[in-house]
């Protein structure tokens, strides 16, 4: 049986001592962030969409129409000189502890890479169209069908409220090392009774809703400037250093959420950041994000700096620096920078 992570565990409220060091540091094999693309799907219903959990759709149509859905994992593997890691991405119904059940979890994709990105294809599409038009022989044997799980145990949020889908990612590194992450694909239903007016709800081109996109930093800043993509900035490990996220504009996108009274609210996205590296630390691994579970903001957050410092030292090194963002939804984003450690 597999153990459920650490920090997993906690995050759960399961009972666990407090972290022995700072959780900005990445000291080995470890899964930073994961997302996909398109980070949301959307299905049409209609007829009653209400409280009542009763609507007609057409899932193969609609979801079979998306082709396929791009996977992708940040990996943080200091340790590991370059070395090739074999992973596997598996589906099932939610399950609360972010692991798909030993042996009921269904083969999505799977490939073979180096930090720090991991990148895979989950064919959506046919895995819907297969699903939903299937029609099996009494008494004979039918394939899994996790999609159906996850829709039909859940009659009000496929009518109204979404359906979620737990993507489970495993890592296995050659020297036996296994990591474990999970993300939540979202599923959202279109109703009938969606708002038509631009000025109650955002409109997409075609009418309905926007599809969700994943969140998209202008900038990484270091000390007030934006970090390089492809060189290294010298930073002074006597001295600490202040990095920020820079979002642009118009980044936050509003959107509407169906509510218990029948109606539509629209909500401004909220964006979480979080930051790590291999090298020295942060003063703490999150900020902005108002009200979300992983951030310790009661609201909006006007300070979205991180202090990088280095008490273990670090000159003569190459840091590796990842910003993680997250836009409270399911849409995930990050950015890979790096800097050169000196005296």
């Amino acid at each position: 049986m597999r153990r459920v992570p650490l920090w997993l565990g906690c995050l759960l409220g399961v009972g666990c001592l407090p972290p022995l060091d700072n959780d900005t540091v990445v000291h080995d094999l470890r899964i930073l962030g994961m997302s996909m693309d398109p980070s949301e799907i959307q299905y049409r219903t209609h007829g009653d969409a209400g409280l009542f959990g009763q609507c007609t759709f057409d899932l193969a149509g609609d979801i079979g129409s998306v082709s396929n859905v791009r996977l992708k994992a940040l990996v943080g593997d200091p340790q590991g000189n370059g070395r090739t890691l074999h992973y596997v991405f598996n589906g099932c119904p939610p399950t609360g502890t972010g692991l798909c059940p030993d042996g009921g979890g269904f083969f999505l994709a799977s490939g073979d890479a180096p930090a720090p990105e991991l990148d895979a294809t989950w064919p959506l599409a046919q895995m819907a169209i297969d699903e939903f038009t299937q029609i099996c022989a009494p008494g004979g044997p039918c394939p899994a069908v996790p999609l159906i799980e996850a829709f039909g145990t859940n009659p009000l949020g496929l009518c109204r409220f979404g359906i979620e889908f737990q993507v489970e990612l495993e890592v296995d590194a050659p020297d036996g090392q296994v990591v474990f992450g999970s993300k939540l694909m979202v599923f959202t239903p279109v109703p009938d009774d969606y708002p038509t007016d631009p000025s109650l709800c955002p409109q997409a081109a075609g009418g309905g809703p926007p599809l969700m996109v994943n969140p998209q930093l202008q900038a990484f800043d270091l000390d007030g400037a934006a970090m390089p993509l492809d060189s290294a900035p010298l930073v002074s490990a006597s001295f600490s250093h202040t990095l920020r996220p820079v979002a642009p504009s118009n980044g936050p996108q509003p959107y509407c959420v169906p509510n218990f009274s029948g109606g539509w609210t629209e909500l401004p996205e909220t964006w979480l950041f979080s930051a790590m590296t291999d090298v020295g630390q942060f003063d703490r691994e999150f900020v902005g994000g108002a009200g979300s579970l992983l951030s310790d903001q009661q609201g909006p957050s006007t300070d979205l700096n991180f202090t990088w410092t280095f008490p273990d030292g670090g000159p003569g090194q190459t840091a590796d620096l990842y910003e993680i963002t997250r836009n409270g939804r399911g849409g995930t984003s990050w950015i890979i920078r790096h800097a050169q450690v000196t005296q």
